[in-house]
């Protein structure tokens, strides 16, 4: 079910079994099926990347590219997911993303990831499946995560994590060589 006050616009495709909270706005996505998405989310909109033009005054680069969310999404309140710049922002099947978290351009989000309240991922952040965030978690632009990381509740990613593994601090660093059980 679409919420009356939902606003669905331009170049959006939506699966069926799929509920929008009220007041969500969505622009260029694709979802797919038995998706969920929470009150007040704005997905598809221009991400945050800008140059100086010839005088010196930052202009926004256009974004052109789509989101896509996987079946089996659940998008918690108030979370935005920006629009590609020069790929898809994909979220995969069966990631839990809850309430206000941030999705900047060009994330690639693997299956069944989950983001607590207060996630934000960078622009270009890529991350494996299974995949476990604490709250509050940030992580800086064009990093990558594998497959069933671990990342402590209010880490800050700085690095790339290339292999299973407990990260956690500021910045995070790895506290366990283990991941966390699928």
């Amino acid at each position: 079910m679409i919420h009356p006050t939902a606003l669905i616009g331009k170049n959006v495709i939506i699966g069926n079994n799929v509920s929008v909270g009220a007041y969500s706005v969505i622009d260029n996505a694709i979802i797919m099926h038995n998706a969920e998405i929470g009150a007040g989310c704005v997905i598809g909109k221009e991400g945050f990347n800008f140059y100086k033009d010839g005088t010196g005054l930052l202009r926004r680069k256009f974004h052109k590219q789509m989101v896509f969310i996987g079946s089996d999404v659940v998008i918690g309140a108030n979370t935005t997911i920006d629009r590609g710049l020069r790929r898809h922002t994909i979220v995969g099947r069966g990631t839990i993303i809850n309430a206000q978290c941030h999705i900047a351009h060009d994330c690639i989000i693997g299956d069944n990831n989950i983001l607590p309240s207060g996630v934000i991922l960078g622009g270009f952040v890529k991350t494996g499946n299974d995949v476990k965030f604490g709250m509050g978690v940030i992580v800086h632009p064009e990093r990558k995560i594998a497959d069933r990381v671990f990342v402590g509740m209010g880490s800050i990613v700085i690095r790339d994590v290339t292999e299973c593994s407990t990260i956690a601090g500021n910045p995070a660093k790895t506290i366990s060589k283990r991941g966390h059980d699928a």
